[in-house]
């Protein structure tokens, strides 16, 4: 197989390269025609010769006028001054910034395909006034506007707030065009226009001979869609006689009429006959392999299998092309050890690194900002995301990283400047920015200067490390993409300052050094343009992902597109047609890998490409299936017990929540009690089921100090003290989540305590109503007992005695209860409620003999709907067969012959603080 670019290259150097100028679809293309046409000028033995110019397509345009397209800021700027100049009332330059760039996209389309701005730009209010004045039309595009006025003449805000816009177009974009050439500046489509402009009224080769007076024969290689300037080009050198052609489309695939990867060429080798045919020798039989692999990263894995079936020792003739560019580092980590030699020519993307995050981070940081008397607070949920970033723990020093673990100890909801000092990368970070939430440039610039220092201190100790070399050189380009930015007086809110900042970066790349022309090739799609391997390895050869799924935004609707010649979704599906096709013409093995799973945007299903190649190609393509089995670890069910284990567990403090845990699942008592394991608590934005009853129980306890006595008029004095409750309530919620303030869901969670608040006291009020009363023993008690050489605490919600002689052990149940949540079942389960009120009872009695203690439940959301307060008698049948039950499982619990079983019931599992380490 003779690569395409080297055919060009033997067939220009036999005729020699003498006054010629080359002109490529893209930089990688060029490289690789100068590789070649080196190798030819050696091995024909002539000795040095002197190198024909070489520019890609852009370049060319570019040098032929003398224009410099001006970077995408500045001509948002200047559109932006453009824009408020013709509509007074204009919005802020935040809300303009993202949807001008829309703008700049289409006036580069309206550039690059010569189309008439009059004509498409056009008021199209009256259809009237198109059929009668507009009769330069053709019927195509006369037909696409009546079809869009006919939409827009049916009302709507929408439409209407469109159509406003639509109407300046034109203004808007012969004042901007102005604007540019004014301070000597233009964008790409300005610089395509001019040249085919100047070729129309000019001399093709008067412009040639002055913007390249050392050429006189200009070779266009292996292009494929051209825009209409870009044909004018060529018209008009091509009749002067200063052109000629090499076209790319020798397989039968490319140019069947059927497949949209003819659509360009079908026309231009007609229009523009090539120079020579390529391949007299025929193409090569290309053997076609599939494989489904169920997995992202898993493709990658697959690498050196499919090395090893192409060649034993891949070099430049073999490439791995990745659609999906957060695969780079997967692949570069799958390569086997003895390919030595790799090139990888495109960019890793910083939106896929830890810098980029971090960028985000940071935003997020100050965008939540709070201020506290004359200090500042940041909310706790952007420090831990800043603290886990791993550049971040990377270069703390141990003191920094020090002071974060005991941060984290503190579960603060929002964190002070003062507690996170004492790192140098800390301070740049935690330094409060966004002060002031208003458009200005001055705020612009404190932004990105903020973020060039947090760049340079984590920069300094980047250095040190080797590993997080590529993570410096995203630093780099941050802080260059910053520098740029600070060029331009921006008065913007600071949530578009970043947001604009993540659009630049979005495009960004950092680019891998090494020799573009020697060892395996690893790319993106677009890459392959013009160029030729043996081996080829797609990945993420996804329907969605290869062609690539992208429809950009645009002002012009697509039946004006259409109508005028613009792109549409059609030309992008021809022109990945015509990259896949091409790509595969000279190849002799092409390995397809696709993800098989269904899951996000990952369709599941190969590309169409597949499917077109075996049922209208009738291409035989080899399937293959990746299997990754998964077998289960062998888990044992049950934890050795040990007299150690035994005695631990009475020197600690058991409870009833202890004892339903054992019967629950033994090995979570073990877990808990014996390994005195804790599941690590996170600071949470609002309550969660366990802090919603903490918060009722404590201001229940604030509501009835001990020696209160409950009756009628003290009850109808709290019921009325509805601040009071209100405010001891949201002091509880503020303690509970250590925070400031009360906001979000938790002003929900507060009104709902409130009215569970109520609920109790007017249960109370029900049970006093006819001149009882009920004494307050104590809130929150705490007792403690030892029952079989094991000691027992327990707190009891509330202690009251409703009359002389009684004592009741009360408990406030935020959650629902079920009959057999307090008695025992036909199957004699423990009921859990029956137990804690049963301990509760047992640490009471040792100190109130004589005294007749009951239990009662009191459940908010019970008392509302009117069921009344769930008394339980707990008589001595009842406590005897506790007594006997639990005396039972504290002998189990003792016994080192009956191991710390696994519950059988795995449902149990999902809510258990300990699944992870337990291997459930």
């Amino acid at each position: 197989m003779t690569p395409f670019l080297r055919q060009v290259a033997q067939h220009y150097n036999r005729e020699g390269l003498s006054s010629l100028c080359f002109v490529f679809p893209n930089r990688r293309a060029l490289r690789f025609f100068e590789h070649y046409l080196g190798q030819e000028i050696a091995a024909a033995g002539t000795g040095p010769a002197v190198a024909p110019q070489m520019f890609t397509m852009a370049d060319f345009f570019c040098h032929a006028t003398g224009w410099r397209p001006a970077e995408r800021v500045e001509q948002l700027q200047i559109l932006y001054g453009c824009y408020k100049a013709l509509n007074p009332e204009a919005e802020s330059l935040d809300d303009f910034i993202f949807w001008g760039d829309v703008l700049l996209g289409d006036f580069d389309d309206v550039d690059k395909y010569l189309v008439n701005p009059e004509h498409l730009f056009t008021n199209v209010s009256d259809l009237r006034q198109i059929q009668d004045d507009y009769s330069y039309l053709t019927d195509t595009q006369r037909e696409a506007i009546e079809r869009f006025v006919d939409h827009f003449n049916r009302p709507g805000s929408v439409k209407d707030k469109f159509l406003a816009i639509w109407r300046i177009l034109l203004p808007l974009y012969n004042s901007f065009c102005s604007a540019l050439r004014e301070k000597g500046l233009a964008y790409e489509g300005m610089i395509y226009r001019d040249l085919a402009e100047r070729l129309q009224q000019e001399s093709a080769a008067d412009i040639a001979k002055e913007r390249f007076p050392w050429s006189n024969r200009f070779v266009f290689v292996g292009l494929n869609a051209l825009n209409e300037c870009e044909k004018t080009l060529l018209r008009r050198m091509h009749n002067a006689g200063l052109a000629e052609f090499c076209w790319d489309w020798r397989s039968k695939e490319i140019q069947d009429p059927a497949n949209k990867s003819s659509v360009f060429l079908k026309g231009f080798t007609v229009e523009f006959p090539s120079s020579f045919t390529p391949d007299p020798e025929g193409l090569p039989q290309t053997e076609f392999n599939l494989l489904s692999v169920p997995g992202g990263i898993a493709q990658a894995k697959q690498l050196p299998q499919i090395l090893q079936r192409c060649t034993p020792n891949p070099g430049i003739e073999t490439a791995i092309v990745l659609p999906d560019e957060q695969l780079l580092l997967p692949v570069l980590g799958s390569i086997p050890e003895h390919i030595q030699k790799l090139n990888v020519t495109m960019g890793y993307p910083i939106g896929g690194s830890q810098t980029g995050t971090l960028i985000s981070d940071l935003a997020s940081l100050q965008l939540h900002l709070r201020r506290k008397g004359d200090g500042w607070l940041f909310y706790h949920r952007q420090v831990w995301t800043l603290a886990s970033n791993t550049i971040v723990r990377s270069v703390l020093t141990p003191e920094g990283a020090e002071k974060l673990d005991d941060m984290r100890q503190c579960r603060k909801y929002y964190i002070p400047q003062e507690d996170l000092c004492g790192d140098p990368v800390l301070e740049a970070i935690f330094r409060p920015v966004v002060t002031d939430n208003t458009a200005s440039a001055d705020q612009t610039r404190k932004i990105c200067q903020w973020l060039q220092d947090v760049l340079v201190s984590i920069a300094v100790r980047l250095k040190e490390l080797p590993e997080m070399q590529m993570e410096l050189d995203f630093a780099m380009v941050c802080h260059q993409t910053l520098r740029g930015l600070l060029r331009y007086d921006l008065p913007l809110m600071p949530a578009s300052v970043f947001r604009l900042i993540n659009q630049l970066l979005s495009s960004a790349t950092v680019p891998f050094e090494g020799e573009p022309l020697e060892g395996m090739q690893i790319m993106g799609p677009l890459e392959l343009r013009a160029l030729d391997f043996e081996n080829i390895i797609i990945l993420s050869f996804n329907e969605g992902q290869f062609p690539h799924r992208s429809v950009s935004a645009s002002f012009i609707p697509p039946e004006l597109r259409k109508g005028f010649g613009l792109p549409t979704y059609e030309y992008q599906d021809a022109v990945w047609a015509y990259y896949f096709y091409r790509s595969i013409q000279r190849a002799r093995k092409v390995w397809m890998v696709y993800d098989a799973r269904t899951e996000g945007l990952v369709s599941g299903e190969p590309s169409r490409y597949l499917r077109q190649l075996e049922m209208h190609f009738g291409v035989k393509v080899n399937h293959f299936e990746a299997l990754s089995p998964l077998g289960s670890v062998p888990q044992e069910e049950v934890i050795g017990k040990t007299a150690e284990h035994i005695e631990t567990l009475r020197q600690s403090n058991l409870s009833a929540s202890s004892i339903r845990e054992y019967l629950i699942c033994p090995a979570r008592l073990f877990y808990a009690k014996v390994e005195g394991l804790k599941p690590e608590k996170d600071v949470l934005d609002s309550l969660d089921p366990g802090m919603f009853g903490t918060v009722l129980h404590k201001t229940m306890e604030a509501l009835y100090p001990p020696g209160t006595v409950l009756n009628e008029p003290f009850i109808q004095r709290l019921r009325k003290d509805k601040a009071r409750i209100r405010s001891l309530v949201e002091d509880n919620i503020r303690e509970q989540l250590n925070t400031i303030e009360v906001s979000g869901r938790n002003l929900v969670f507060a009104d709902v305590i409130c009215s569970y608040v109520d609920a109790v006291l007017e249960a109370d009020l029900e049970q006093v109503s006819n001149g009882g009363s009920i004494r307050i023993i104590g809130s929150e008690k705490c007792g403690s007992m030892t029952v079989d050489g094991f000691r027992f605490i327990g707190f009891i919600d509330r202690l009251d005695s409703p009359a002389p002689g009684v004592l009741r052990v009360v408990d406030y149940k935020t959650g629902r209860i079920v009959q057999e949540d307090l008695i025992f079942d036909s199957k004699g389960n423990i009921p859990p409620v029956g137990l804690q009120l049963y301990m509760y009872k047992r640490l009471v009695q040792q100190g109130a003999r004589g005294s007749d203690i009951t239990g009662a439940i009191y459940q908010p959301g019970s008392l509302i709907s009117g069921k009344g307060v769930i008394e339980h008698p707990l008589g001595d049948d009842f406590c005897s067969r506790m007594d006997a039950e639990l005396s039972r499982i504290l002998a189990d619990i003792s016994n080192v012959d009956v191991p710390w079983e696994r519950t059988a019931d795995t449902r149990k599992c999902s809510m258990c603080d300990f699944r992870a380490i337990c291997g459930r």
